[in-house]
């Protein structure tokens, strides 16, 4: 699995802001040193973990060795719609929402994202 860079999803500008807030959380919530949040943020941005991306108006579509399975356990697309901590509101391709951790995007890969964080959907 590669996860595409951020910045050819977002933009450069958007990437750092999104960079700076992740790092400014880490510093002032888990009181971890600037230079260690930066490394920690960065190289979970390139992994493509959604742990550190899932956020509102995101479209995650499975890894490419799964969709080549064909396996029909994942979905073809998921929308975050809104985060809260360790748990997302998502839609599938069908419209149905659901509440999920997370960890349901671990079989994904960002795709794209309407960058204006809206609380509901952005793409159709």
């Amino acid at each position: 699995m590669t996860a595409v860079p951020l910045n050819l999803i977002i933009g450069p500008q958007h990437a750092g802001q999104f960079i700076r807030e992740r790092v400014e959380q880490l510093v002032s919530a888990d009181c971890i040193p600037e230079a260690h949040a930066v490394d920690m943020v960065c190289t979970a941005v390139l992994a493509g973990d959604p742990w550190m991306l899932a956020d509102p108006g995101q479209r995650w579509i499975p890894h490419d060795d799964l969709r080549q399975e064909g396996d029909g356990l994942l979905v073809a697309e998921l929308y975050v719609a809104q985060r809260c901590g360790a748990t997302l509101l998502v839609e599938n391709e069908w419209a149905q929402r659901t509440r999920q951790p997370v960890t349901v995007l671990h079989g994904y890969v960002l795709d794209s994202w309407h960058w204006a964080r809206q609380t509901g959907l952005t793409e159709g």
